[in-house]
């Protein structure tokens, strides 16, 4: 049926019509753009085989030959930019490690947590808990994660507990314990800590913090004296 015997049907439609849209949810980050914030940061040495494209915990600005470093460290990891920077941690030995999303406003409903992990610098024990005020006694678990691979870039996909329907304005990655390192898949794995009162190095690529759009009311015609007569309104 062309476009015009569509606008035939639709002004041949009785006075009153009402239908409903079922459209798919479509997500998105809503962790760009937002307020990073973390409890330490270390600037880790690249990996010269395997992070070629890696920005070491800056931006660079080119003007006349001449870079300028504008350093970044914890907004790489929400910059959207998944291979190209990076951030890390690496605090003392029993330093209470994590990232945190600072939302500039009350958060969406969030459906899921991606966190993609830099190299082999990846937690095997993990929280992800949410705050309305911020405060570490106020926080509660969204979902704990527990993932013992090494695998190079890790990527785990945490959801929530159950359907919940909580807003908040803070969501924290609390980090409890890392991955072994596997001298056989990996580089310069005996950098995992440079001192004896040092603890861990994590690294985070980035971290999504995914929500569902709304779905739309549906559209109905509810005007008797409008032209076209039965024309119908979309209502999203």
């Amino acid at each position: 049926m062309g476009v015009v015997g569509v606008v035939l049907l639709l002004l041949l439609l009785p006075p009153w019509v009402e239908a409903v849209v079922s459209l798919p949810n479509l997500e998105f980050n809503a962790a760009l753009g937002q307020i990073p914030h973390a409890s330490s940061y270390y600037k880790f040495d690249l990996n010269p085989i395997l992070d070629t494209k890696y920005v070491p915990g800056t931006f660079l600005a080119a003007s006349c030959f001449q870079y300028v470093i504008l350093y970044d460290l914890e907004g790489n990891a929400i910059d959207g930019l998944v291979m190209q920077t990076s951030w890390w941690s690496s605090g003392s030995i029993d330093e209470n490690v994590f990232f945190q999303v600072n939302f500039t406003a009350e958060s969406p409903i969030i459906s899921k947590v991606v966190v993609r992990w830099h190299g082999y610098l990846a937690a095997k024990t993990y929280a992800v808990k949410t705050s309305y005020s911020g405060y570490d006694a106020t926080f509660v678990v969204f979902n704990t994660f527990e993932n013992m691979s090494p695998a190079w870039d890790r990527v785990d996909t945490v959801v929530p507990w159950s359907n919940s329907s909580v807003k908040f304005n803070f969501l924290r990655l609390e980090i409890q314990s890392p991955v072994q390192c596997n001298p056989n898949i990996t580089v310069r794995c005996d950098n995992r800590r440079l001192a004896s009162d040092e603890g861990p190095i994590y690294g985070i690529r980035e971290v999504e913090v995914w929500a569902a759009s709304q779905k739309s009311g549906g559209f109905k015609h509810a005007d008797r004296s409008g032209w076209p007569p039965n024309a119908i309104s979309l209502s999203l």
